[in-house]
């Protein structure tokens, strides 16, 4: 199968064919199977139109999935290109940044013993994880700009 960008409409049509079958969505929007996977293809012309995304986005909802897979693409595009520019930094400091973030959150998250944690001992937890998703977030912005994939340039 064919690698897609992140969070791209093809990545996202992938996700609903997982979630509903090629058939299955080629049936809910009145065309093929083959058009789908067509539409899934990044290198194929073929696309799907807003009315087709959200039929089969509402019926991927009713199967169950979280989110729904198309519209998350399209708003993960949106909020990239809205976004602040990201410079990327050293990879060693990244790794290091990472390995830091996730030994404090461990350690944080080690010291609750009991089922019942205190209102101090739960916030310091979970501004460790926050601090480890920041770090994940930054790394997945490096290797995007190291992919080459820029936001969609918003005319002024």
């Amino acid at each position: 199968m064919k690698t897609r960008t992140p969070n791209s409409f093809e990545a996202g049509i992938v996700k609903a064919i997982a979630a509903l079958s090629a058939e299955s969505c080629a049936s809910l929007i009145g065309r093929s199977a083959s058009f789908v996977y067509q539409s899934a293809d990044p290198d194929s012309d073929k696309n799907l139109s807003l009315q087709m995304a959200l039929a089969i986005d509402v019926a991927a909802m009713t199967q169950g999935e979280g989110k729904p897979p198309i519209l998350a693409s399209y708003q993960e595009q949106i909020d990239r290109a809205l976004a602040p520019e990201h410079t990327p930094c050293d990879r060693s400091d990244r790794m290091a940044s990472l390995a830091m973030e996730f030994g404090e959150a461990l350690s944080a998250f080690s010291s609750i013993r009991d089922e019942r944690v205190s209102q101090n001992d739960g916030a310091v937890v979970i501004k460790e994880l926050m601090d480890i998703r920041e770090q994940i977030d930054a790394a997945v912005k490096d290797v995007e700009v190291a992919m080459g994939i820029a936001p969609l340039k918003v005319a002024e």
